[in-house]
């Protein structure tokens, strides 16, 4: 069975959906909604161009789901409509910024029992999967989590670095860890003055039995970093997502490469979307990290 999908949206994130799904079997993209003419060379004769999203809601009958890839000020209204015509949607992140309620479209989400499902990638990046199901077959448990993520840019204009890089980091603490930290300390953050929305920052989260995930991100580094050090009671596991053999363990001294499947996240969180609207196997509880995501942002940000 095909699952046809629509997509809002053709940026440098959309224009990756686009390259994404014409590589997937029983993946159809029905619909792109752009404004720009130059994206009908990147789409195929299958794919129909439209200029508005609302136009979407004419052809619910012809679609699945929709992937909303649009700068995160608009992204609200267009998911609150497509959840109330029973569209699932897979949303870009952040699903919200410090001053929007995320809280409505998610309980409506859920009330009308519509998928929603919020595209932080490194959670569906094959060798995150594959620590995480290492860390639970050792059953070794977690004593402290260190992060450094950023890239030299993006720089936005309605919010800052925190909201591009902190959201991926914090998806992944809390999935580990299961729970909201007992405790959030902001440690440093430095804004670039000359540049408006352009910082590094540091911050601590602490959780049961003393657990703590230190945090550093920034859109001022020099290049990209994407670095995850996790210590158990027996070993550390790291995955550098900027190199090659991207994940490993290392015990008494010695570092062992961990293999895992080499397919693209972004293919696996469309194939996970599709998964979950044809087979009906979405659970709404998964919003719950959405919404704790927001919260620690907000805090940060405040």
């Amino acid at each position: 069975m095909t699952c046809n999908l629509a997509l809002i949206g053709a940026g440098k994130w959309g224009r990756n959906f686009i390259r994404t799904i014409g590589q997937l079997e029983n993946i159809t993209l029905k619909f792109v909604v752009s404004r720009n003419p130059e994206t009908d060379q990147l789409i195929t004769a299958n794919t129909t161009r439209l200029a508005d999203w609302k136009e979407l809601i004419e052809f619910h009958d012809q679609i699945d789901g929709v992937i909303v890839a649009t700068p995160p000020h608009v992204r609200l209204e267009i998911i609150n409509i497509l959840l109330k015509n029973k569209i699932p949607v897979l949303a870009e992140k952040p699903l919200g910024l410090i001053n929007d309620d995320i809280s409505q479209v998610i309980e409506l989400s859920r009330k009308q029992n519509v998928p929603l499902m919020v595209d932080y990638i490194y959670l569906y990046s094959p060798a995150y999967r594959k620590l995480k199901q290492e860390i639970a077959e050792r059953n070794d448990p977690i004593t402290s989590l260190d992060f450094r993520s950023g890239n030299n840019g993006p720089v936005r204009e309605n919010y800052s670095g925190l909201w591009d890089y902190a959201p991926h980091d914090l998806a992944i603490v809390l999935d580990l860890m299961k729970t909201f930290p007992l405790e959030i300390k902001l440690n440093e953050r430095q804004r670039d003055l000359s540049v408006s929305n352009r910082l590094s920052c540091n911050f601590e989260l602490v959780f049961l039995n003393n657990v703590k995930a230190n945090i550093f991100l920034g859109n001022n580094f020099e290049k990209k970093e994407r670095l995850i050090s996790i210590t158990t009671t027996k070993g550390k596991y790291k995955f550098d997502d900027t190199v090659q053999d991207k994940l490993y363990y290392e015990e008494d001294g010695k570092n062992y490469a961990i293999p895992f499947e080499l397919h693209s996240p972004l293919e696996v969180a469309v194939l996970d979307f599709c998964r979950v609207i044809m087979q009906k196997e979405w659970d709404a509880n998964s919003l719950l990290l959405t919404l704790d995501i927001q919260k620690i942002l907000v805090f940060l940000d405040s």
